[in-house]
């Protein structure tokens, strides 16, 4: 595997005007927003009076709604391949508990399908961050504490799987940061959430 250190830095984010100019959109937008309600609404009523006359349901099957999973390769390629898939509703909570901490709504968190099965990953959360290496790759994978006194119950960590031999080994704690790659400097990587910015730089040792 490949040898290497993080070094992590954490700053505040800073404050800005941002708020008031957030509210003053909202403001402006608000007739706009009421109407495309107001016609989302109608085309509901339609579609249930619909449903009801064809005597099917308003999700196209009489009594039984349609759910679509999505699922998309985080990697795939002569070694791995990782899928990552939609969570259960049934953990909706963490979903909107990770969502909320790291003002994140479109890219959150996923269930993990490898193949072959890797042990740690396979059937595990993780984010969509993948940091690649010549011998394995860098993944972000949720930490899932069962205190009940716990503030943030759901933090996560920067773990490495190793492409000789498929294992996982635990690197780093680094919290409820949505992380990225800085494109400008291969061995940096960027994240937030609504209280902080994080910068994790890898330093190879080998």
């Amino acid at each position: 595997m490949d040898k290497f250190e993080l070094h992590i830095t954490e700053t505040p984010v800073k404050k800005s005007g941002k708020n008031g100019l957030s509210i003053l959109l909202v403001i402006l937008l608000a007739p706009v927003i009421l109407v495309f309600a107001a016609a989302y609404g109608v085309s509901l009523l339609f579609s249930f009076i619909y449903g009801k006359t064809t005597k099917r349901g308003m999700f196209g099957t009489k009594g039984k709604k349609s759910v679509h999973k999505t699922a998309f390769d985080l990697i795939k390629n002569d070694t791995i391949q990782i899928s990552l898939q939609d969570i259960e509703e049934s953990y909706g909570q963490l979903l909107d508990e990770w969502c909320d901490m790291t003002n994140n709504q479109a890219e959150c968190l996923f269930l993990a399908k490898t193949n072959p099965v890797i042990d740690g990953i396979h059937g595990r959360f993780i984010t969509a961050f993948l940091k690649e290496f010549q011998n394995g790759i860098l993944l972000q994978r949720l930490i899932l504490s069962t205190n009940p006194a716990d503030t943030h119950p759901v933090n996560s960590e920067l773990v490495w799987v190793d492409y000789d031999d498929l294992t996982v080994k635990e690197m780093k704690p680094i919290g409820q940061y949505f992380l990225y790659e800085d494109k400008r400097n291969p061995n940096l990587i960027k994240g937030f959430n609504r209280e902080k910015e994080v910068e994790i730089e890898v330093k190879i040792t080998q």
